[in-house]
């Protein structure tokens, strides 16, 4: 364009100019270059400034501030290598020279370097004790590699020594809350907000600290300072949060969807330097080949891992007559007994650990995937940046993440007819596969046989009562082992209504934090509670945890943010779940398990309908127990835990997925039916067989 060419020209006469300036600065001192260097560098022209410093370094090659601004301008031109070089030749002139030191470690950070960055501001703090940014600096690079301790000792020094250094502050309590001090974490948080009361990162991170431990007093004032800061965010184009972490602000699904989009946004950026090629598998190997399938798991197939434990049958559960499954696991071995059966039961398992995403994509892409499967989503271990390269032409989001994506780069969301309502699909970027019974992976009846036992085991340890866990005989237990920071006040006051209303209730908590248990008692209190009749626990370990928790009569649901996984634990330890759905992904998981277990009159309407069945279910002690008792005699026959058919019914809808791509080169919304009549749902709303 015009005004490209009238860029460049000015451009040429610029450089022209700093030429001719050279060819006159033998008649111009040192100082006299160094001075009109500094100039050009403080005015961003730093290629022009660069010439001059160059010419200063064949005039003088020992000059060590001069090699500094040479490092400056490199630095600023992106020629990383070539800053360090400089820099390291700085430091052996002059050791002493704490801003060659610091600059050297932000070259090592940007470089991924972290040790040497470590070493590097190390020298420099040395050299200059009583410089807060350098502790902060260091903080960061201790961040970054994980050692939130030593990250957390140096940005406390950083606001020892200035404490209006409200960036310090802010990563304070960034790395508290990774070392879950949680208290602390909100000090320091709140502290921050002192300087900047409206940013988005220490609000966010706040709110989400102050959840976990059921810290309500500024609750309504910070949900709406998030929704203010929501839409400047998006208004900029800018995401707010991590979408995951989103789920436990009370946002609309059109909220959820454009934080989501706006957060893919940034991780396309993230990618787009790379080289970019055809997805693999656009065809299948030849006539009557199998469709070939990818998992990729960012966290690694870990025992850790929810998804993996709940998965761990379904990968050998595949009909090798149609499909060929791969898994790709980007963390290394755990040594787990469920690691080793997903690895036994695919065709191919694939280390992809310490591997870059461009290297990850290029080796799904060589394997001709033809659907690859996200099973972390935007959870921890993320792995995002490899579906935005592309290296497969269909790709699923599964299991790992309740919503959106927001990406262009994924086709397809797995669910089931409760959780998404095709009414919703507006709610969600991707087309919808919906399975016909629930969407979520229940692997129990496989794995999880203890809950058969009568009687002591040398596994899973002596029977569980009711005694050894602080109940009397005669207590109705009303379980919540969701994580704390999915209650809300309001649904808590509903149960402490319905405690108020049956004498012989309790409400039994797992103690994730326990501050947020002791603030739970608090709230009780206020609202004329015995605080007594909050129970809580530490979480068991694993081999107990499915008979202890069948001692609940009733599992009491959160609104805001469903049991997910843990919901199908409890529905197998025989315990009913009381639920009530709302409109997002998240708050309708627990409402489509309960329905796949023939429980759908324990689906509520609304919290007046919560608190009454609530009441009604367990004013007689003989009604709870039958319920419990027809849920244990049933749960093996019901498709909830049925993890064969779950698995014939998601490998139908990626062979659908499959035929509609060849023969349209489109994705289309997909509803597998009981009976194998599958049908797409076209975007016009009619339906195609």
């Amino acid at each position: 364009t015009k005004m490209h060419r009238r860029g460049w020209i000015k451009h040429l006469i610029s450089m022209c100019l700093c030429l001719m300036s050279l060819v006159d600065s033998k008649q111009k001192s040192f100082a006299d270059l160094g001075y009109e260097g500094v100039d050009l560098s403080n005015q961003g022209r730093f290629d022009e400034a660069l010439m001059l410093f160059l010419e200063m370094e064949r005039m003088q090659p020992l000059d060590a501030e001069n090699l500094v601004n040479i490092a400056i301008c490199l630095e600023n031109l992106n020629r990383l290598d070539e800053v360090e070089r400089y820099l390291q030749k700085a430091t052996k002139i002059e050791p002493k020279r704490e801003d060659a030191w610091s600059m050297l470690g932000q070259v090592f950070v940007r470089r991924g370097q972290i040790d040497s960055a470590l070493v590097a501001y190390s020298k420099a703090i040395k050299l200059h004790p009583k410089a807060d940014m350098l502790y902060f600096a260091r903080g960061n690079a201790h961040q970054a590699r994980g050692d939130h301790y030593s990250a957390s000792a140096d940005f406390l020094q950083a606001t020892k020594i200035q404490d209006s250094n409200y960036q310090a502050w802010n990563n304070l309590g960034s790395a508290y809350m990774s070392l879950s001090q949680n208290e602390e974490a909100i000090q320091a948080l709140r502290k921050t907000l002192t300087f900047i009361p409206t940013h988005p990162i220490p609000l966010t991170n706040l709110v989400i600290t102050e959840n976990r431990v059921c810290e309500w007093s500024r609750k309504y004032k910070h949900n709406k300072l998030l929704r203010k800061a929501l839409h400047e965010q998006l208004a900029q184009r800018r995401s707010l949060v991590v979408p995951f972490h989103a789920f436990e602000f009370n946002f609309s699904s059109d909220e959820h969807k454009r934080n989501a989009q706006m957060w893919s946004r940034t991780v396309e950026e993230k990618v787009a330097y790379l080289n970019r090629f055809e997805p693999g598998g656009s065809k299948l190997a030849g006539k009557g080949s199998r469709l070939r399938i990818g998992y990729l798991s960012g966290s690694g197939f870990h025992n850790s891992t929810t998804t993996a434990r709940s998965m761990r049958s379904q990968f050998s559960m595949h009909n090798r007559m149609s499909v060929d499954v791969y898994c790709y696991a980007a963390q290394g071995d755990d040594g787990s007994p469920v690691r080793a059966a997903i690895k036994r039961g695919c065709d191919k398992f694939v280390e992809l650990q310490g591997k870059s995403h461009q290297m990850m994509a290029e080796r799904i892409r060589d394997d001709n995937i033809n659907v690859l499967i996200d099973l972390t989503g935007y959870t921890m271990n993320m792995q995002t940046e490899v579906f935005a390269i592309g290296p497969s032409p269909i790709q699923v989001s599964f299991h790992g993440f309740p919503g959106t994506m927001g990406a262009g780069y994924i086709d397809y969301l797995t669910s089931d007819p409760f959780t998404t309502p095709p009414d919703y699909a507006e709610h969600y970027t991707e087309r919808l596969v919906l399975l016909p019974n629930t969407y979520l992976t229940n692997d129990h009846r496989q794995s999880r046989r203890e809950v058969y036992l009568t009687g002591d085991d040398p596994i899973h340890g002596p029977k569980p009562t009711r005694r050894e866990l602080g109940f009397d005989d005669d207590d109705i237990i009303l379980a919540c082992f969701n994580q704390l920071y999915k209650i809300e006040p309001e649904v808590f006051d509903v149960w402490m209504k319905i405690l108020k209303r049956v004498p012989s209730a309790k409400l039994w908590f797992l103690e994730f934090t326990k501050q947020g248990v002791a603030n739970l008692k608090k709230s009780a209190q206020k609202r004329g509670v015995d605080p007594s009749r909050i129970v809580s626990h530490e979480q068991f370990p694993r081999e107990r945890e499915f008979r202890v928790k069948g001692l609940a009569d009733v599992f009491l649901d959160t609104p805001l943010f469903n049991a997910h996984t843990t919901a199908g634990d409890v529905l197998w330890s025989g315990v009913p779940i009381l639920t009530l759905p709302g409109e997002s992904f998240v708050q309708r998981v627990a409402s489509g398990m309960v329905k796949s277990a023939g429980m759908q009159w324990m689906v509520t309407r609304n919290l007046l309908d919560y608190e009454e069945l609530a009441v009604a279910l367990i004013q007689r002690k003989e009604r709870a127990k039958s319920i419990k008792g027809r849920l244990e005699d049933t749960r093996d026959e019901l498709p909830l835990f049925d993890t064969q058919l779950l698995t014939e019914e998601f490998e139908r809808g990626l062979l659908m997925t499959w035929e509609v791509h060849e023969a349209i080169g489109a994705a289309y919304n997909i509803v597998v039916s009981r009976l194998g009549a599958d049908r797409n749902i076209f975007p016009d709303g009619k339906v195609a067989s």
